[in-house]
Protein backbone atom coordinates (compact mmCIF):
# COMPACT_ATOMS: atom_id res chain seq x y z
CA UNK A 1 0.00 0.00 0.00
CA UNK A 2 1.06 3.62 -0.52
CA UNK A 3 0.12 4.90 2.91
CA UNK A 4 -2.28 7.74 3.70
CA UNK A 5 -3.05 9.96 0.71
CA UNK A 6 -3.45 13.56 1.77
CA UNK A 7 -4.86 15.11 -1.43
CA UNK A 8 -6.60 14.14 -4.62
CA UNK A 9 -8.19 15.36 -7.80
CA UNK A 10 -11.96 15.59 -8.02
CA UNK A 11 -13.61 13.33 -10.61
CA UNK A 12 -17.02 14.30 -11.98
CA UNK A 13 -19.43 11.96 -13.78
CA UNK A 14 -22.32 13.91 -15.33
CA UNK A 15 -24.67 11.03 -16.13
CA UNK A 16 -25.04 8.01 -18.38
CA UNK A 17 -23.18 8.26 -21.71
CA UNK A 18 -24.96 7.78 -25.03
CA UNK A 19 -22.44 5.35 -26.56
CA UNK A 20 -19.92 3.04 -24.93
CA UNK A 21 -17.31 0.94 -26.71
CA UNK A 22 -13.89 1.07 -28.33
CA UNK A 23 -10.48 -0.18 -27.26
CA UNK A 24 -8.02 0.39 -24.43
CA UNK A 25 -4.71 -1.09 -23.26
CA UNK A 26 -4.65 -3.14 -20.06
CA UNK A 27 -1.65 -2.32 -17.86
CA UNK A 28 0.70 -4.84 -16.28
CA UNK A 29 -0.20 -6.51 -12.99
CA UNK A 30 0.16 -4.00 -10.15
CA UNK A 31 0.63 -6.59 -7.39
CA UNK A 32 3.26 -8.45 -9.43
CA UNK A 33 4.99 -5.15 -10.23
CA UNK A 34 5.44 -3.92 -6.66
CA UNK A 35 6.68 -7.30 -5.41
CA UNK A 36 9.00 -7.71 -8.40
CA UNK A 37 10.38 -4.22 -7.76
CA UNK A 38 11.09 -5.09 -4.12
CA UNK A 39 12.70 -8.40 -5.14
CA UNK A 40 14.85 -6.60 -7.72
CA UNK A 41 16.98 -5.09 -4.95
CA UNK A 42 18.26 -8.61 -4.18
CA UNK A 43 19.78 -9.06 -7.65
CA UNK A 44 22.48 -7.27 -9.61
CA UNK A 45 20.33 -6.00 -12.48
CA UNK A 46 16.65 -6.58 -13.27
CA UNK A 47 14.62 -5.46 -16.26
CA UNK A 48 10.85 -5.36 -15.73
CA UNK A 49 8.68 -5.22 -18.86
CA UNK A 50 5.00 -4.21 -19.06
CA UNK A 51 5.31 -2.31 -15.78
CA UNK A 52 2.30 -0.28 -14.56
CA UNK A 53 3.35 3.18 -13.44
CA UNK A 54 0.68 3.55 -10.77
CA UNK A 55 1.21 5.45 -7.51
CA UNK A 56 1.97 2.38 -5.40
CA UNK A 57 4.78 1.38 -7.77
CA UNK A 58 6.15 4.92 -7.98
CA UNK A 59 5.96 5.36 -4.20
CA UNK A 60 7.92 2.17 -3.50
CA UNK A 61 10.44 3.00 -6.24
CA UNK A 62 11.11 6.44 -4.74
CA UNK A 63 11.38 5.02 -1.22
CA UNK A 64 13.83 2.28 -2.27
CA UNK A 65 16.02 4.78 -4.10
CA UNK A 66 16.07 7.05 -1.04
CA UNK A 67 17.42 4.18 1.07
CA UNK A 68 20.28 3.79 -1.42
CA UNK A 69 19.40 0.15 -2.15
CA UNK A 70 19.00 0.60 -5.89
CA UNK A 71 18.95 2.92 -8.86
CA UNK A 72 15.90 2.80 -11.10
CA UNK A 73 15.57 3.91 -14.71
CA UNK A 74 12.38 3.92 -16.75
CA UNK A 75 11.49 4.14 -20.44
CA UNK A 76 7.78 3.77 -21.06
CA UNK A 77 6.68 0.55 -19.36
CA UNK A 78 10.25 -0.81 -19.22
CA UNK A 79 11.92 -0.39 -15.84
CA UNK A 80 15.61 -1.09 -15.12
CA UNK A 81 16.64 -1.76 -11.51
CA UNK A 82 20.31 -1.88 -10.54
CA UNK A 83 20.98 -2.85 -6.94
CA UNK A 84 23.60 -1.02 -4.90
CA UNK A 85 25.73 -2.93 -2.40
CA UNK A 86 24.74 -1.56 0.98
CA UNK A 87 25.09 -2.63 4.57
CA UNK A 88 21.66 -1.26 5.34
CA UNK A 89 19.57 -3.58 7.50
CA UNK A 90 17.06 -0.87 8.43
CA UNK A 91 13.70 -1.18 6.65
CA UNK A 92 11.82 1.21 8.95
CA UNK A 93 11.54 3.94 6.30
CA UNK A 94 9.77 1.40 4.07
CA UNK A 95 7.33 0.16 6.73
CA UNK A 96 4.29 1.94 5.27
CA UNK A 97 4.62 -0.10 2.08
CA UNK A 98 3.26 -3.55 2.83
CA UNK A 99 5.09 -5.25 -0.08
CA UNK A 100 8.47 -4.32 1.38
CA UNK A 101 7.77 -6.69 4.28
CA UNK A 102 8.79 -9.38 1.78
CA UNK A 103 12.39 -8.15 2.06
CA UNK A 104 12.55 -8.81 5.80
CA UNK A 105 13.89 -12.37 5.78
CA UNK A 106 16.38 -11.89 2.94
CA UNK A 107 17.77 -8.67 4.44
CA UNK A 108 17.93 -10.27 7.90
CA UNK A 109 19.82 -13.30 6.55
CA UNK A 110 22.28 -11.05 4.76
CA UNK A 111 23.06 -8.82 7.73
CA UNK A 112 22.14 -10.97 10.74
CA UNK A 113 19.60 -8.38 11.87
CA UNK A 114 16.74 -6.44 10.35
CA UNK A 115 14.85 -3.41 11.66
CA UNK A 116 11.23 -3.39 10.49
CA UNK A 117 9.66 -0.36 12.15
CA UNK A 118 5.96 -0.18 12.96
CA UNK A 119 4.01 -3.13 11.57
CA UNK A 120 0.71 -2.68 9.77
CA UNK A 121 -1.90 -4.55 7.79
CA UNK A 122 -4.18 -3.82 4.85
CA UNK A 123 -5.61 -0.40 4.05
CA UNK A 124 -9.24 -1.60 4.35
CA UNK A 125 -9.00 -4.60 6.66
CA UNK A 126 -7.26 -5.82 9.80
CA UNK A 127 -5.10 -8.58 8.34
CA UNK A 128 -2.09 -8.96 10.64
CA UNK A 129 1.51 -9.65 9.59
CA UNK A 130 2.34 -12.24 12.25
CA UNK A 131 3.04 -14.95 9.65
CA UNK A 132 5.95 -12.86 8.39
CA UNK A 133 7.28 -12.89 11.95
CA UNK A 134 6.77 -16.66 12.13
CA UNK A 135 8.75 -17.03 8.91
CA UNK A 136 11.68 -15.13 10.42
CA UNK A 137 11.56 -17.47 13.43
CA UNK A 138 11.61 -20.49 11.10
CA UNK A 139 14.90 -19.21 9.67
CA UNK A 140 16.42 -18.93 13.17
CA UNK A 141 15.61 -15.34 14.13
CA UNK A 142 14.42 -14.00 17.44
CA UNK A 143 11.78 -11.33 16.87
CA UNK A 144 11.45 -8.37 19.21
CA UNK A 145 8.06 -6.69 18.80
CA UNK A 146 8.37 -3.52 20.86
CA UNK A 147 7.59 -0.03 19.59
CA UNK A 148 9.62 -0.72 16.45
CA UNK A 149 9.93 -4.36 15.49
CA UNK A 150 13.35 -5.94 14.82
CA UNK A 151 14.66 -9.47 14.30
CA UNK A 152 18.12 -10.88 15.12
CA UNK A 153 19.53 -14.09 13.66
CA UNK A 154 20.53 -16.36 16.57
CA UNK A 155 21.29 -19.60 14.73
CA UNK A 156 21.37 -20.75 11.10
CA UNK A 157 19.10 -23.69 10.45
CA UNK A 158 20.04 -26.48 8.02
CA UNK A 159 16.73 -26.38 6.16
CA UNK A 160 13.40 -24.61 6.47
CA UNK A 161 9.87 -26.03 6.43
CA UNK A 162 7.06 -23.50 6.55
CA UNK A 163 3.31 -23.24 6.03
CA UNK A 164 2.53 -20.02 4.11
CA UNK A 165 -1.14 -19.83 5.14
CA UNK A 166 -2.64 -17.34 7.55
CA UNK A 167 -6.10 -17.72 9.04
CA UNK A 168 -7.41 -16.16 5.82
CA UNK A 169 -5.78 -18.79 3.61
CA UNK A 170 -2.52 -18.88 1.59
CA UNK A 171 -0.73 -15.54 1.92
CA UNK A 172 0.75 -13.86 -1.16
CA UNK A 173 3.12 -11.74 0.92
CA UNK A 174 4.40 -14.59 3.08
CA UNK A 175 4.88 -16.81 0.03
CA UNK A 176 6.90 -14.11 -1.74
CA UNK A 177 8.90 -13.40 1.44
CA UNK A 178 9.87 -17.07 1.77
CA UNK A 179 10.87 -17.40 -1.89
CA UNK A 180 12.91 -14.17 -1.83
CA UNK A 181 14.76 -15.50 1.23
CA UNK A 182 16.37 -18.13 -1.02
CA UNK A 183 18.57 -15.39 -2.52
CA UNK A 184 20.43 -15.22 0.81
CA UNK A 185 20.04 -18.80 2.03
CA UNK A 186 21.62 -21.87 0.43
CA UNK A 187 19.80 -24.57 2.41
CA UNK A 188 16.63 -26.30 1.24
CA UNK A 189 13.31 -24.50 1.69
CA UNK A 190 10.10 -26.55 1.78
CA UNK A 191 6.88 -24.51 1.60
CA UNK A 192 3.28 -25.65 1.90
CA UNK A 193 0.02 -23.78 1.32
CA UNK A 194 1.70 -21.30 -1.01
CA UNK A 195 -0.35 -18.65 -2.78
CA UNK A 196 -0.93 -19.23 -6.49
CA UNK A 197 -1.57 -15.68 -7.72
CA UNK A 198 0.36 -14.54 -10.84
CA UNK A 199 2.77 -12.53 -8.67
CA UNK A 200 4.10 -15.77 -7.16
CA UNK A 201 4.96 -17.08 -10.63
CA UNK A 202 6.94 -13.89 -11.25
CA UNK A 203 8.92 -14.14 -8.00
CA UNK A 204 9.67 -17.83 -8.64
CA UNK A 205 10.88 -16.94 -12.13
CA UNK A 206 13.11 -14.15 -10.79
CA UNK A 207 14.72 -16.32 -8.09
CA UNK A 208 15.16 -19.27 -10.44
CA UNK A 209 16.81 -17.18 -13.15
CA UNK A 210 18.75 -14.91 -10.82
CA UNK A 211 20.24 -17.61 -8.57
CA UNK A 212 20.00 -20.75 -10.77
CA UNK A 213 18.45 -22.59 -7.85
CA UNK A 214 16.35 -25.65 -8.67
CA UNK A 215 12.73 -24.93 -7.75
CA UNK A 216 9.94 -27.51 -7.91
CA UNK A 217 6.27 -26.72 -7.43
CA UNK A 218 3.54 -29.29 -6.94
CA UNK A 219 0.14 -27.70 -6.39
CA UNK A 220 0.40 -25.58 -3.24
CA UNK A 221 3.75 -27.14 -2.24
CA UNK A 222 7.08 -25.68 -3.34
CA UNK A 223 10.65 -26.83 -2.75
CA UNK A 224 13.74 -24.73 -3.36
CA UNK A 225 16.56 -27.25 -3.36
CA UNK A 226 19.79 -26.58 -1.49
CA UNK A 227 22.53 -25.09 -3.64
CA UNK A 228 25.01 -22.32 -4.11
CA UNK A 229 23.45 -19.01 -5.16
CA UNK A 230 24.61 -17.09 -8.20
CA UNK A 231 23.77 -13.42 -8.71
CA UNK A 232 22.70 -13.04 -12.32
CA UNK A 233 20.83 -10.44 -14.37
CA UNK A 234 17.10 -11.05 -14.71
CA UNK A 235 14.44 -9.97 -17.21
CA UNK A 236 10.75 -10.66 -16.62
CA UNK A 237 7.56 -9.70 -18.44
CA UNK A 238 4.74 -8.83 -16.06
CA UNK A 239 1.33 -10.35 -16.90
CA UNK A 240 -1.69 -8.15 -17.66
CA UNK A 241 -3.63 -6.93 -14.65
CA UNK A 242 -6.83 -8.97 -14.69
CA UNK A 243 -8.33 -6.87 -11.90
CA UNK A 244 -8.02 -3.82 -14.16
CA UNK A 245 -9.59 -5.82 -16.99
CA UNK A 246 -12.51 -6.73 -14.71
CA UNK A 247 -12.84 -3.09 -13.63
CA UNK A 248 -13.61 -2.00 -17.18
CA UNK A 249 -15.76 -5.06 -17.85
CA UNK A 250 -17.84 -4.15 -14.77
CA UNK A 251 -18.10 -0.52 -15.92
CA UNK A 252 -19.56 -1.65 -19.25
CA UNK A 253 -21.99 -4.23 -17.78
CA UNK A 254 -25.00 -1.87 -17.42
CA UNK A 255 -24.64 -0.75 -21.06
CA UNK A 256 -24.81 -4.21 -22.70
CA UNK A 257 -22.13 -3.50 -25.27
CA UNK A 258 -18.53 -4.54 -26.05
CA UNK A 259 -14.95 -3.26 -25.97
CA UNK A 260 -11.48 -4.51 -26.86
CA UNK A 261 -8.79 -5.04 -24.20
CA UNK A 262 -5.35 -4.74 -25.81
CA UNK A 263 -2.42 -6.54 -24.21
CA UNK A 264 -4.54 -9.46 -22.99
CA UNK A 265 -3.76 -12.65 -24.91
CA UNK A 266 -5.21 -15.17 -22.47
CA UNK A 267 -7.80 -15.28 -19.70
CA UNK A 268 -7.14 -17.35 -16.52
CA UNK A 269 -9.80 -19.92 -15.65
CA UNK A 270 -10.93 -18.12 -12.50
CA UNK A 271 -11.41 -14.82 -14.37
CA UNK A 272 -13.24 -16.64 -17.16
CA UNK A 273 -15.46 -18.34 -14.57
CA UNK A 274 -16.35 -15.04 -12.90
CA UNK A 275 -17.18 -13.34 -16.18
CA UNK A 276 -19.20 -16.31 -17.37
CA UNK A 277 -21.34 -16.31 -14.24
CA UNK A 278 -22.12 -12.63 -14.85
CA UNK A 279 -22.95 -13.11 -18.53
CA UNK A 280 -19.75 -11.55 -19.87
CA UNK A 281 -18.36 -13.31 -22.94
CA UNK A 282 -14.97 -12.87 -24.58
CA UNK A 283 -12.95 -13.79 -27.65
CA UNK A 284 -9.14 -13.80 -27.67
CA UNK A 285 -7.41 -12.70 -30.88
CA UNK A 286 -3.62 -12.70 -30.54
CA UNK A 287 -2.66 -10.08 -27.97
CA UNK A 288 -6.13 -8.57 -27.69
CA UNK A 289 -9.42 -9.75 -26.21
CA UNK A 290 -12.91 -8.58 -27.14
CA UNK A 291 -15.32 -8.57 -24.19
CA UNK A 292 -19.08 -8.39 -24.57
CA UNK A 293 -21.56 -7.49 -21.84
CA UNK A 294 -24.62 -7.81 -24.09
CA UNK A 295 -25.93 -10.60 -21.85
CA UNK A 296 -24.66 -9.19 -18.52
CA UNK A 297 -26.77 -10.41 -15.60
CA UNK A 298 -26.84 -11.16 -11.89
CA UNK A 299 -25.17 -14.38 -10.78
CA UNK A 300 -27.34 -15.07 -7.69
CA UNK A 301 -24.30 -16.18 -5.64
CA UNK A 302 -20.60 -15.38 -5.98
CA UNK A 303 -18.00 -16.64 -3.50
CA UNK A 304 -14.51 -15.15 -3.70
CA UNK A 305 -11.59 -17.28 -2.49
CA UNK A 306 -7.79 -17.41 -2.72
CA UNK A 307 -6.54 -17.82 -6.31
CA UNK A 308 -7.41 -19.87 -8.36
CA UNK A 309 -10.83 -19.16 -6.86
CA UNK A 310 -12.80 -16.10 -7.92
CA UNK A 311 -10.28 -13.25 -7.39
CA UNK A 312 -11.06 -11.23 -4.27
CA UNK A 313 -9.95 -7.85 -5.64
CA UNK A 314 -12.74 -8.12 -8.21
CA UNK A 315 -15.51 -8.44 -5.60
CA UNK A 316 -16.18 -4.68 -5.09
CA UNK A 317 -15.88 -4.09 -8.85
CA UNK A 318 -18.35 -6.76 -9.89
CA UNK A 319 -20.70 -5.49 -7.17
CA UNK A 320 -20.54 -2.04 -8.79
CA UNK A 321 -21.32 -3.54 -12.18
CA UNK A 322 -24.37 -5.37 -10.82
CA UNK A 323 -26.01 -2.65 -8.71
CA UNK A 324 -27.93 -1.10 -11.62
CA UNK A 325 -28.94 -4.39 -13.28
CA UNK A 326 -32.28 -6.02 -12.39
CA UNK A 327 -31.87 -9.03 -10.14
CA UNK A 328 -30.12 -10.05 -6.93
CA UNK A 329 -26.66 -11.43 -6.10
CA UNK A 330 -25.12 -12.41 -2.78
CA UNK A 331 -21.36 -11.89 -2.65
CA UNK A 332 -19.28 -13.76 -0.06
CA UNK A 333 -15.57 -12.91 0.31
CA UNK A 334 -13.66 -15.59 2.22
CA UNK A 335 -10.26 -13.88 1.89
CA UNK A 336 -10.96 -10.87 4.13
CA UNK A 337 -12.82 -10.57 7.41
CA UNK A 338 -14.99 -7.73 6.09
CA UNK A 339 -14.32 -6.23 2.67
CA UNK A 340 -17.14 -3.71 2.62
CA UNK A 341 -15.58 -0.24 2.31
CA UNK A 342 -17.38 0.26 -1.04
CA UNK A 343 -20.86 -0.31 0.42
CA UNK A 344 -21.52 3.12 2.06
CA UNK A 345 -20.53 5.03 -1.09
CA UNK A 346 -22.68 2.85 -3.34
CA UNK A 347 -25.66 3.26 -1.01
CA UNK A 348 -25.11 7.02 -1.00
CA UNK A 349 -25.44 6.94 -4.78
CA UNK A 350 -28.85 5.33 -4.38
CA UNK A 351 -28.04 1.65 -4.86
CA UNK A 352 -29.43 -1.16 -2.69
CA UNK A 353 -26.77 -3.20 -0.85
CA UNK A 354 -27.05 -4.99 2.49
CA UNK A 355 -23.96 -5.95 4.46
CA UNK A 356 -24.23 -8.57 7.20
CA UNK A 357 -21.33 -7.06 9.15
CA UNK A 358 -19.00 -9.86 8.09
CA UNK A 359 -18.03 -11.45 4.80
CA UNK A 360 -21.37 -11.30 2.97
CA UNK A 361 -22.99 -8.52 0.93
CA UNK A 362 -26.36 -8.76 -0.81
CA UNK A 363 -26.93 -6.68 -3.96
CA UNK A 364 -30.42 -5.86 -5.16
CA UNK A 365 -30.23 -4.25 -8.56
CA UNK A 366 -32.23 -1.04 -8.93
CA UNK A 367 -32.43 2.30 -10.68
CA UNK A 368 -30.70 4.79 -8.34
CA UNK A 369 -32.11 8.17 -7.35
CA UNK A 370 -31.39 11.19 -9.55
CA UNK A 371 -29.96 13.51 -6.94
CA UNK A 372 -26.38 14.81 -7.24
CA UNK A 373 -24.04 13.24 -4.69
CA UNK A 374 -20.42 13.37 -3.59
CA UNK A 375 -18.56 10.23 -2.48
CA UNK A 376 -14.99 9.57 -1.36
CA UNK A 377 -12.70 6.77 -2.55
CA UNK A 378 -11.62 4.90 0.64
CA UNK A 379 -9.10 2.55 -1.03
CA UNK A 380 -8.05 1.32 -4.47
CA UNK A 381 -10.76 -1.18 -5.40
CA UNK A 382 -13.58 0.39 -3.38
CA UNK A 383 -12.76 3.74 -5.00
CA UNK A 384 -12.82 2.18 -8.46
CA UNK A 385 -16.16 0.55 -7.59
CA UNK A 386 -17.69 3.91 -6.63
CA UNK A 387 -16.39 5.45 -9.83
CA UNK A 388 -17.71 2.81 -12.22
CA UNK A 389 -21.09 2.60 -10.46
CA UNK A 390 -21.49 6.36 -10.91
CA UNK A 391 -21.27 5.89 -14.69
CA UNK A 392 -24.70 4.21 -14.71
CA UNK A 393 -26.43 7.07 -12.83
CA UNK A 394 -28.48 9.74 -14.59
CA UNK A 395 -27.39 12.36 -12.05
CA UNK A 396 -24.08 14.08 -11.34
CA UNK A 397 -21.63 12.26 -9.11
CA UNK A 398 -18.48 13.82 -7.65
CA UNK A 399 -15.74 11.48 -6.44
CA UNK A 400 -13.00 12.79 -4.17
CA UNK A 401 -9.71 11.23 -3.06
CA UNK A 402 -9.03 9.94 -6.58
CA UNK A 403 -5.38 9.40 -5.59
CA UNK A 404 -6.47 6.21 -3.81
CA UNK A 405 -7.58 4.80 -7.17
CA UNK A 406 -4.35 5.97 -8.80
CA UNK A 407 -2.46 3.72 -6.40
CA UNK A 408 -3.52 0.73 -8.49
CA UNK A 409 -4.34 2.21 -11.91
CA UNK A 410 -2.02 4.10 -14.26
CA UNK A 411 -4.81 6.33 -15.54
CA UNK A 412 -8.31 5.05 -14.90
CA UNK A 413 -9.95 8.24 -16.16
CA UNK A 414 -8.07 8.15 -19.48
CA UNK A 415 -9.01 4.51 -19.98
CA UNK A 416 -12.69 5.04 -19.24
CA UNK A 417 -12.76 8.08 -21.53
CA UNK A 418 -11.30 5.94 -24.33
CA UNK A 419 -14.33 3.63 -24.23
CA UNK A 420 -16.88 6.42 -24.17
CA UNK A 421 -17.35 7.65 -20.60
CA UNK A 422 -17.29 11.51 -20.47
CA UNK A 423 -15.59 11.96 -17.11
CA UNK A 424 -14.13 15.27 -15.99
CA UNK A 425 -11.11 15.73 -13.75
CA UNK A 426 -10.56 18.82 -11.60
CA UNK A 427 -7.09 19.20 -10.12
CA UNK A 428 -7.14 19.79 -6.37
CA UNK A 429 -4.43 21.78 -4.55
CA UNK A 430 -1.87 19.94 -2.47
CA UNK A 431 -2.67 19.87 1.23
CA UNK A 432 0.33 18.87 3.41
CA UNK A 433 -0.31 16.27 6.07
CA UNK A 434 -1.67 17.88 9.21
CA UNK A 435 -2.59 21.15 7.51
CA UNK A 436 -6.08 22.53 7.04
CA UNK A 437 -7.40 23.87 3.77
Amino acid sequence: MLGKVENSDLIIADGRPANVGGALRIQGDKVAAVHALVASTLFRHVRLLNTPLCLDFIGIKDALEKTGRCKVGQTGSQVEVRSVDTEGCDLTSLAKFRATMCLSTAVGLRHGIVHLGELGGCNFSHRPVERHMDLLRAFGFIVYEDIECRAELKHRVQEVRFDCASRFGPSVGVTCNAIMAATQYEGAIHLTNIALEPVVDIIIEMVSRGTRRHIVRDGRCLTIHAGRNERLDVEVVLPPDYTVLLTYAAAVMPFHTAFVAEGVGAIPDCVSDLMGRCGITYQVDGRATRLSTVDARHARELTFRPWPGLPTDAAPLIAAGLVSLPGMTTITDLVYDSRSSHVPGLKRQGFDLRHDGGQQIQIRGCEPHRLPVQVQAPDIRAGAALLIASLAREAKTELTNYAQIQRGYEDCIRDLQQIGFPLRRVTAPLVPAGATA
